[in-house]
């Protein structure tokens, strides 16, 4: 089988495709752009929204299930490692794609890279 990674490199990010021992997958997103005026805001909104749902995407299509039988939606996570704090009005956004994304089982967490660590609890980097 292709041991081709799902994770997407280009001019905004490097993103890496992480096996976890329990049978998980985790895309992370590094953001290295900061949070300036409005319309840089909407823009980077824009890039890490259309990030989050290819990887959703990918998470729910039959090539994923092909590569990754044992792996279901539950076991898969989407993490944004953010650089620069967030603009305050980004906040409402990243919280709401966390609960879209929960509807598919999925879960994301976001927060300055500076911030990560392991989480006991399941292998899932919290902040």
């Amino acid at each position: 089988m292709n041991n081709e990674s799902f994770a997407i490199s280009d001019d905004f990010s490097n993103d890496l495709e992480v096996r976890l021992g329990n049978n998980g997958l985790r895309f992370v997103i590094t953001d290295t752009l900061p949070w300036t005026d409005d319309e840089a805001i909407a823009a980077h909104l824009e890039s890490i929204s259309a990030r989050v749902d290819s990887y959703l995407q990918i998470a729910t299509s039959d090539q994923f299930r092909q590569r990754y039988p044992e792996t279901p939606p539950a076991k898969v996570s989407i993490v944004l490692r953010i650089r620069y704090e967030p603009a305050p009005t980004a906040e409402p956004i990243l919280s709401a794609t966390s609960k879209r994304l929960a509807i598919d089982g999925i879960r994301f967490r976001y927060g300055m890279a500076s911030e990560y660590r392991r989480d006991r609890s399941g292998g899932e980097i919290s902040n």
